[in-house]
């Protein structure tokens, strides 16, 4: 098991290179499989997405998705479709999990139908349970706190 963090902890925020830069960590530990959870929207956004979400600009996602199809001739790269409630807009897809190389994942209750904020689209190739599932919180040497969380 490799851990890496590619996002800021205050706000899950970064750069494409810290993502691209943990995953060369991943792959440098030979790790068979890569878990992304998470992902930017494609540039431009309907007007009604503007300032709700962010989204990656097309030379990065070029960029992002060679160097994702080149790590997926290695490992098994699974990402999460987002956790936002838009349907397919014209030109938009979730990053890195709208790529052809990556395995799409969304979230399901436990009554086995999608998450009222997963994503719905043809992006998504699994669903797994995303609802309220028991997650550390907060960590110390001696002990971790567990909170419920919801998310792909």
């Amino acid at each position: 098991l490799v851990v890496t963090r590619a996002l800021n902890d205050k706000r899950s925020a970064g750069s494409l290179l810290d993502v691209m830069t943990s995953i060369h960590q991943c792959l440098e530990a030979d790790a068979d499989i890569i878990n992304l959870s998470l992902g930017c929207w494609s540039c431009p956004l309907p007007r009604e997405l503007v300032g709700k979400v962010g989204c990656c600009q097309e030379n990065e996602v070029t960029i992002f998705q060679d160097f994702i199809d080149t790590v997926a001739q290695r490992s098994l790269v699974v990402a999460a479709a987002g956790n936002v409630i838009f349907e397919d807009f014209a030109g938009g897809h979730y990053i890195p999990a709208s790529f052809g190389s990556v395995v799409g994942v969304g979230t399901i209750t436990d009554g086995y139908t999608p998450a009222k904020f997963s994503n719905r689209n043809s992006q998504i190739e699994f669903v797994s349970p995303g609802v309220n599932i028991p997650s550390t919180d907060v960590c110390t040497p001696d002990e971790c706190t567990y909170r419920f969380r919801s998310g792909t």
